[in-house]
């Protein structure tokens, strides 16, 4: 794979510089970066991606057509900030001009640069995401990166966590498209559901998955996530395990994402996928960008977090 690495430092006045670094080469000189996206841009994306399909009409086409300017010119924002600088564009051109697959990756230690809309970047040709270019976020630790070991089947634990206590999504419409996607692979995908959706249960599975040498490669999470503002930490929302033994719907059990990032690590879990699927409103997706730096840290090998709510159809492409 063909890859270009942008390695972002913050500077002591909360700004960033910005290395270029080739597959084979030298790093180039840095360029400074200022995040220009305010909250109202960053609710205008959201609004965009979530709202205005439902109901695309009157006056959410004006709004509609202003966000999609923007879009636009946020694009060519993102590119001239990093790539108007000669030595850089030609960097990123002998990337374009090598075959695919493409990989621009966004390397920090500091994980808000890496919650910009950067699939949004563009050249005068349109969106790089448009190119063949993939972007990927890469969240820098100083914890060791463990080598891991993998094969066919790929095993695949699916945690469908759905407490009474929240608002409802639809548990059999995002299981189905996920089904329905890995179909034609046959034998060479196992998947296992996490019933009940507990913690406890989670790591039962686990571990018996490692005592009989067939450990998990994937666990994927689909549910709701919320904000601790006590302690401004994300946390997933699994269900109690008191409510398995009972027709009652089963309570919420916040599950803090250093909590559950300690458990992935230690079962040496190399993928988690975060999935909120558009079809409940309770548990901001603004949560999973919380929530995946914190899995990270912990020792997850990686993360595909979706920024935003998605409809099913998405979702299923994306699996």
């Amino acid at each position: 794979m063909n890859e270009l690495r942008l390695l972002f430092n913050k500077t002591g006045n909360g700004d960033y510089t910005v290395h270029v670094v080739p597959a084979a080469g030298n790093a180039s000189e840095p360029v400074p970066f200022q995040p220009f996206l305010t909250d109202k841009d960053h609710e205008d994306l959201r609004w965009y991606l979530e709202e205005f399909m439902d109901l695309p009409d009157g006056g959410s086409v004006v709004r509609a057509q202003r966000v999609e300017a923007n879009l636009a010119r946020w694009g060519r924002q993102f590119y001239d900030a990093i790539f108007k600088d000669g030595d850089n564009r030609d960097l990123l051109n002998d990337l374009l001009g090598r075959p695919a697959p493409r990989l621009l990756t966004l390397a920090t230690r500091d994980a808000a640069i890496l919650h910009l809309p950067w699939e949004l970047m563009a050249d005068s040709r349109g969106p790089l995401s448009r190119q063949a270019i993939t972007i990927r976020r890469q969240l820098e630790t100083a914890r060791k990166q463990l080598a891991y070991q993998t094969g066919l089947p790929l095993r695949i634990l699916y945690v469908v966590s759905r407490p009474g206590d929240l608002g409802f999504i639809d548990p059999r419409l995002s299981s189905r498209s996920m089904l329905d996607a890995l179909a034609g692979l046959g034998g060479d995908v196992h998947i296992d559901f996490c019933r009940p959706p507990t913690l406890s249960r989670l790591e039962e599975l686990l571990s018996g998955a490692q005592r009989g040498e067939k450990p998990y490669h994937i666990v994927h999470f689909d549910g709701h996530g919320t904000f601790l503002p006590e302690i401004e930490l994300g946390a997933l929302c699994f269900e109690k395990p008191d409510g398995a033994a009972t027709l009652a719907p089963a309570k919420t059990d916040y599950v803090r994402a250093d909590r559950l990032g300690e458990l992935l690590a230690a079962y040496e879990i190399p993928l988690v996928i975060l999935e909120a699927c558009r079809t409940g409103t309770i548990g901001k997706v603004a949560v999973f960008r919380s929530v995946a730096p914190r899995l990270i840290e912990s020792g997850v090998g990686s993360v595909i977090s979706m920024s935003h709510a998605v409809h099913v159809e998405a979702a299923r492409i994306l699996l």
